[in-house]
């Protein structure tokens, strides 16, 4: 039965390798614009930190309207916010590189 099986594989493989003229299999997915993919990581790391500062930056500014320390922790929530942003980067960049698609 095993060979029954496999000699049905082969002979699908053989009926899809010819189809249409295709000489060989195809990739099931080929890169055709490889910097695109370079791009999209970039705008990844800059819209988290953009997201950082600006949501921190929000939450301090709001804390200080309620208490009437304007200033002061709307900084202090700007600079966590980068700092924030800053370590979820370098996180996702250590994740990409991993996978092998950071380069």
């Amino acid at each position: 039965m095993v060979d029954k099986a496999s000699e049905q594989q082969k002979r699908a493989r053989a009926h899809f390798d010819s189809a249409r003229g295709v000489p060989f299999r195809m990739p099931r997915f080929v890169n055709r614009r490889p910097g695109v993919d370079q791009a999209n990581e970039g705008w990844a790391h800059f819209s988290t930190l953009i997201a950082g500062i600006g949501v921190y930056g929000a939450i301090g500014y709001g804390l200080d309207r309620l208490i009437g320390t304007w200033p002061i922790l709307f900084a202090i929530g700007m600079v966590g916010g980068c700092a924030g942003g800053v370590y979820l980067v370098w996180i996702r960049a250590k994740q990409n590189a991993s996978k092998g698609s950071g380069r």
